[in-house]
């Protein structure tokens, strides 16, 4: 019985881990387009191709941290479930 959660708490810390992996290369995604966007001079205007190439990536990026919260939600509620078990 010892053994099963020690390996369960194993399991939590891996997930733990690539959660937060995931979330940080979702920062560096966030910062990368921010450096994108970002006028070469306060009165350049961007082209309409760059501005739908930045709302591409945004709508990639917030589906990516959708799928990230999803992940972590259901984790948690089936952990809950084992634990309960």
């Amino acid at each position: 019985m010892a053994e099963k959660k020690e390996k369960t708490k194993k399991e939590e810390e891996v997930n733990i881990e690539v959660i937060k992996q995931d979330l940080e290369r979702l920062k560096q995604d966030l910062e990368r387009l921010k450096l994108k966007t970002m006028p070469k001079s306060p009165t350049e205007m961007m082209k309409k191709d760059t501005v739908i190439k930045i709302l591409d990536e945004t709508e990639e990026i917030i589906k990516k941290t959708f799928s990230v919260l999803e992940g972590t939600i259901i984790g948690a509620i089936e952990g809950a479930k084992k634990n309960l078990k």
